[in-house]
Parts: structure tokens; sequence; C-alpha cells
């Protein structure tokens, strides 16, 4: 009788024994898995949500609370000035005139976020950034602009929707500071290098019309940008359309793998296309 209490005693210690290492497993795998989601999808949701809470007339200290500290930029005693914000899943450039936001540039890095840009644009855009994105009642540009250098390029189509669009001035760029979507080809050897016209333009300046060339740059383009600037001011600031190139890549941030990938297909890519033209 005693031996058979002792063998039940065993029994039931070695069921416990089990059951608790199965538990900690599977507390261990739900650690994992919380910590993976927090990184990734709850990452790219809160980014997102900051997003979509942007706007013109923000003060800096907003714009801190939605995103953290600027990494670049600082103000004149005027609060006049350019603040960069830094994630792994893009760049957001705002242009602030005594202290309140006139520009706002967001740009994606990131090819898993897809970003949609309707609530941001009162739904006068629509699509994500990294895909093609058109007006919803097929509005006509309002400007262009394209720029292309030794090794820089930019491409850029403006709108104005009036009262639907809460009398802003939005723009859809390619900015080479992302490796998502596309800018135009250069073309025919007859294309610009250089073309401004709309609410790009500077009135002191004059480009002639090529509306072949502005057809070639909305067929070809795929925005990674999108810019929200103020109806005060009579066209955007030049070379001021999102996170500069030049600035950023001189700083180290963290990368998701999904953007590391494109970067490397991307660089695979012009290796080839440069090892051809020899």
């Amino acid at each position: 009788m005693l031996m058979a209490q002792t063998v039940n005693i065993g029994t039931w210690l070695s069921n416990i024994a089990n059951l608790m290492t199965a538990l900690l497993a599977v507390a261990a795998i739900l650690g994992a898995t919380r910590g993976v989601w927090r990184r990734t999808v709850a990452k790219r949701a809160r980014f997102k949500s900051a997003l979509n809470h942007l706007g013109v007339g923000m003060n800096p200290t907003y714009v801190d609370s939605l995103l953290g500290r600027a990494a670049m930029g600082s103000l004149t005693t005027d609060a006049d000035g350019t603040m960069t914000w830094v994630s792994a899943h893009g760049y957001v450039s705002v242009s602030f005139r005594r202290g309140y936001a006139v520009q706002v540039a967001v740009t994606v890095t990131d090819p898993i976020l897809r970003f949609d840009v309707g609530q941001l644009t009162f739904d006068q855009l629509r699509g994500r950034l990294g895909d093609r994105i058109a007006p919803s009642f097929g509005e006509a540009a309002a400007g262009y602009y394209y720029s292309l250098g030794a090794r820089r390029q930019w491409s850029l189509i403006g709108y104005f929707f009036g009262n639907p669009g809460g009398y802003l001035y939005y723009a859809l760029a390619h900015n080479d500071a992302s490796p998502l979507g596309r800018s135009a080809s250069m073309g025919p050897s007859a294309s610009p290098s250089a073309y401004t016209q709309g609410i790009f333009s500077d009135p002191e300046e004059v480009c002639p019309i090529d509306r072949a060339f502005e057809r070639r740059l909305a067929r070809e383009m795929i925005p990674n940008t999108l810019i929200l600037r103020t109806a005060e001011a009579t066209h955007f600031e030049r070379d001021n359309f999102g996170a500069d190139l030049d600035a950023v890549r001189l700083l180290l941030r963290e990368t998701t793998y999904a953007e590391r990938i494109l970067s490397w297909w991307r660089r695979r890519r012009w290796e080839k296309a440069a090892t051809a033209a020899l």
C-alpha cells in the first residue's frame, strides 16, 4: 500500500514538472513573439499613427511628443528653421516659421510600412507611398519640379485642392534619400536636367513649358514622399523638399531588414547597369 502511494506521488510530481516545463516553454515563445510584434508590426503601427497626426501649424514640442527628439536641424532665436526626425521607417522634415510648421515632408524608407496619404490630404490624394498615387477626383497638377545632377535626382508633382484640401499645397515626390519608389528617367537627350513650373517656380526664373515632359514625369514617377505646405507662401522653398540625402547619410540610423534588402537589390542593379555600360 505504501509503495503504491509512493508511485502515485512520484507520478504526480513528474506530471507537475512536465506541466511546469510546458508552461515555461509557452511563456518563452509568447515572450519572443511579443518582442518581435513590438519591434515590427506594433512599431510600424505607432509610426503610421504619429504620421497621421502631423500637420501644418504644429509647434516643435508637439512633433517631439509624436516622434521623439529631432535628430538634425535647429531653430533660430525667432524659431525659424528646419528640423528632421529620423526613424527606422522613414524621415519627417518640418520647416518652422516663428515656431509654427509651414511645411511638413514625410519620406518613407520601409517597404513594409505601406503608409496611406489619404488622411493627411483630406482624401484628396489616395494611395500609399512607394506605390502610384493619384488625385481622387482627377484634379490637374498645380506644378512640376525635376532636377537631375551628377548623382542627385528629384521629381515632384504639386497639387492645390482649395477648400476640400484645407487650402494647403501638396506635393508627391521621389526623394533620393529613400530606396522606395522611382524617379523619372532621363529619357531622350533633349529632356531637361532641370524643370520647374507652377507652385514650384520662382517668379524671377522662367522655364519653358514642356507638356510632353510633364506627362512623362507623371507617368514614370512613383513617390516615396508627401509634402504639405501652407498656402501663405507663393511657391515651395527651393532645395527644401524633405530629408536631404547628403545630410542624413552621415547619420547612423536603425533600418528594417526590408529596407536593407531593397537597398542591396538596388545597388546590385546599379552595378550591373554600370558594368554593362562599360
